[in-house]
């Protein structure tokens, strides 16, 4: 990793992404741009980072928060490129930078990046899981979603019923009956 001449700090949102470009000949400034969180998206980071002269090689490191389902899109597209990629945890970032009120996207991604430099001889590169233990974490992730629904809706039903208000606790359990029966069986299929 001693090669290293570009960081890449990228922090992920639903619809875009934000990322900081640091050069090691000049680590003082950064160039920072937001994408849309697309193939195009990333498409354009790649552009860009070429016109800064920044090598998808082993000269360039991208580092990237782990926010689970929002970045997985973007950590797809980066092996098959064969970036070099670490993905850290989101609480090492904001431990090494210490405490700070309050920040946006372009802020987070430039600490991002300056994370990256500081700590590049701690780098993981990431690589990625077995795709069936992926199928498997996803599906259990769905089932507790499913599980989280139900109690969402069943349990607001009960306090109504404990605290005597039946006439209103009897209609809210006929308006989501369907709901409820439709999660029951897809949590049902999801044991199997």
């Amino acid at each position: 990793m001693s090669k290293l001449k570009n960081f890449v700090g990228i922090d992920i949102s639903k619809l875009w992404f934000d990322a900081a470009l640091i050069k090691t000949d000049n680590p003082s400034e950064f160039i920072h741009r937001q994408f849309a969180q697309d193939p195009t998206g990333y498409k354009k980071l790649l552009e860009l980072l070429l016109l800064n002269k920044a090598q998808v090689d082993s000269t360039t490191l991208f580092c990237i928060e782990n926010t689970g389902l929002y970045n997985a899109g973007l950590v797809n597209h980066l092996i098959k490129i064969k970036a070099q990629l670490w993905v850290e945890m989101p609480l090492r970032i904001k431990k090494a930078g210490g405490f700070e009120r309050g920040s946006d996207d372009k802020t987070a991604c430039v600490k991002i990046a300056g994370y990256a430099m500081r700590y590049q001889d701690k780098v993981k590169l990431w690589e990625p899981a077995d795709s069936n233990m992926e199928k498997i974490k996803n599906l259990i992730t769905q089932r507790d979603r499913i599980i989280n629904a139900v109690t969402q809706l069943t349990v607001p039903v009960k306090e109504l019923k404990d605290c005597g208000c039946e006439a209103d606790a009897k209609q809210m359990e006929k308006i989501q009956k369907p709901a409820l029966t439709a999660l029951q069986k897809t949590k049902k299929i999801l044991k199997h």
